[in-house]
């Protein structure tokens, strides 16, 4: 979306994205509108705000190098603690700003839902296109997470600094979801920070062991 006029943001806001995954995303949108015009295909482009957490079970994570994203560097450091000596040697973590974090599980369902609205609607064409929100609808600062991990986790991260960067956001951008709701029957499930945390931290235990043991 860019800079938010309204908040929270729904999907009648203008879109002006400042990222290139932004950008990207925004092109797609405006491909797949073009391609119904032309084919009548009929689509609905799911707007995913900052997807977090795991489901360790199912072996599913994200697990890339370097790690950009907050969640899993919090449950990094997290993990590294008994290596360090004190907190404050630990290398300092940079969170950006506030974030409407939804639950990867979250995204899948609405994923589903989504695929079930058109088959139920495939009959109708032109009338189900459309752009869906999908997050929490609640905005979460790095200050938040700090504190739901030391109330979970009992850790106190020692460094954090939350630097201004290109293609950032001053103002914290929350989802509107009653598209998702009303549309999709869709609602988040498991979004919650707390979840979201233990999941997180539960795959990267997972993640870690299963980077020895291929080492090994």
């Amino acid at each position: 979306y860019g800079q938010p006029l309204i908040m929270p943001v729904d999907e009648s806001h203008t879109c002006v994205p400042v990222t290139i995954k932004g950008k990207i995303a925004w092109m797609l949108e405006q491909a797949l509108s073009d391609f119904e015009q032309v084919y009548g295909l009929s689509w609905i482009a799911l707007r995913c705000f900052t997807v977090a957490g795991a489901v360790p079970e199912n072996d599913v994570g994200e697990l890339h190098f370097p790690e950009i994203h907050e969640i899993p560097l919090v449950m990094r450091q997290l993990l590294l603690r008994h290596q360090q000596n004190e907190i404050q040697e630990a290398a300092p973590l940079v969170m950006a700003q506030t974030h409407d974090y939804v639950h990867v599980h979250d995204v899948a369902l609405a994923c589903l839902r989504a695929l079930q609205y058109l088959e139920s609607h495939i009959e109708q064409c032109g009338t189900m296109s459309m752009a869906i929100n999908i997050g929490s609808g609640k905005p979460t600062s790095w200050q938040t997470i700090a504190q739901a991990v030391y109330e979970l986790f009992g850790y106190q991260f020692g460094n954090i600094q939350a630097p201004e960067s290109v293609g950032v956001i001053g103002t914290p951008l929350v989802a509107n979801i009653t598209r998702a709701r009303l549309t999709l029957e869709w609602q988040p499930q498991v979004s919650q920070l707390s979840f979201i945390l233990q999941s997180a931290l539960a795959w990267e235990r997972r993640a870690l062991l299963m980077m020895r043991t291929k080492s090994m």
